[in-house]
């Protein structure tokens, strides 16, 4: 091979050592999250986390979620981002209504890392102009039709390994691969769910 020739090879560089780069560059953030709940202790290290823990973490099916307020399709799904999700069943009352806005208040106090955080109701209420007046005051939030979807329903929210059933009244966290991180219950101040999430997101190599 000529001088020539070997300049050109390196210009070109490896492509397998290219591709491994890649791989390792789009995978961090989920790999961070993964290494965070499994290898380390970084909630308690950092301070004892206000809710409670899935240990073993749960995974969730992908599922789609929509917006009521916009009629276009927003190709949004549980996976990807981190999640905020609220559950509740029947009409959207003071108590719905309240951890909506604390959904909202929570991102916002997030800062920079709020886009990387989804807010997610998942809910039985499937008349679209009462899902639009509950959201109004709340834009933004992605709903997820527990009606609508055979693959994922609220029992798959049981906390093992005593499968403690699900409170309506309670928030949870999931990672960008749909895994059950932690679950807060009715009580627990805002504030503390803050301070978790905002751990999470800034030590999970997502900036």
């Amino acid at each position: 091979m000529t001088e020539t020739d070997n300049t050109a090879a390196a210009k070109r560089g490896n492509p397998r050592l290219i591709f491994i780069v890649l791989v390792l560059l789009f995978s961090a953030p989920l790999l961070g999250s993964w290494i965070i709940f499994n290898y380390t202790n970084l909630i308690d290290s950092g301070g004892m986390q206000h809710g409670d823990l899935y240990d073993p973490m749960v995974k969730l099916p992908n599922v789609e979620l929509r917006n009521p307020l916009v009629e276009e399709d927003t190709d949004a799904t549980l996976y990807g981002k981190w999640s905020l999700l609220y559950m509740n069943s029947g009409a959207c009352g003071e108590d719905c209504d309240f951890k909506l806005y604390s959904l909202r208040q929570i991102r916002l106090a997030l800062s920079r890392y709020a886009r990387n955080l989804q807010r997610v109701w998942m809910t039985d209420l499937q008349d679209d102009s009462a899902l639009r007046q509950a959201l109004n005051d709340y834009a933004g939030t992605l709903v997820l039709d527990s009606r609508a979807t055979t693959e994922l329903t609220p029992d798959d929210f049981a906390m093992p390994p005593v499968n403690e059933p699900l409170s309506e009244d309670a928030i949870y966290v999931i990672d960008p691969q749909g895994y059950l991180v932690l679950r807060y219950r009715e009580g627990v101040e805002p504030g503390g769910i803050i301070s978790d999430v905002k751990r999470l997101l800034k030590n999970s190599s997502i900036d």
